[in-house]
């Protein structure tokens, strides 16, 4: 299945965040967002980021999130270390799935962070991959 990698232009350090992949989606408005997952250090309005990882742990089928908040947490949290995202047109796929292939599948847009490493992104439709091209070290890649 094709994705877009992105490292970034630093080769030690991730120089992509979650807010500059954000401002590109312009169906913004149109996509229901989900978090299924996430590793991160700092606060997110004013709850410690360990007991929101807990929320995420705990929502059976992710936590429902709007664009607004997942542009605050990308701003609120220090660092972020791992983070599934799904982004979905329709909310009843927002949830979680048996394996990422069924995930990837299904979804709108999913949204990985590896480690602070790497941005890993799929799309249901992968001509909406060319959206994220334009980063500097983003690639197309088989995953």
């Amino acid at each position: 299945m094709k994705a877009v990698k992105i490292y970034g232009v630093e080769k030690e350090v991730l120089s992509v965040g979650l807010n500059d992949l954000l401002t590109l989606f312009n169906k913004k408005d149109q996509l229901y967002w989900c978090m299924l997952f996430v590793e991160a250090v700092g606060k997110f309005r004013e709850i410690d980021i360990l007991e929101f990882e807990k929320m995420v742990y705990e929502a059976k089928d992710g936590l429902q999130m709007s664009f607004y908040d997942l542009k605050m947490f990308a701003s609120e949290a220090e660092q972020l270390l791992n983070v599934v995202l799904i982004g979905n047109e329709e909310t009843k796929r927002n949830k979680r799935y048996k394996n990422d292939d069924d995930m990837y599948g299904a979804c709108d847009f999913t949204i990985e962070l590896v480690d602070s490493s790497y941005w890993l992104i799929h799309a249901r439709d992968y001509r909406d991959l060319t959206l994220f091209l334009g980063i500097d070290g983003a690639v197309y890649t088989e995953e």
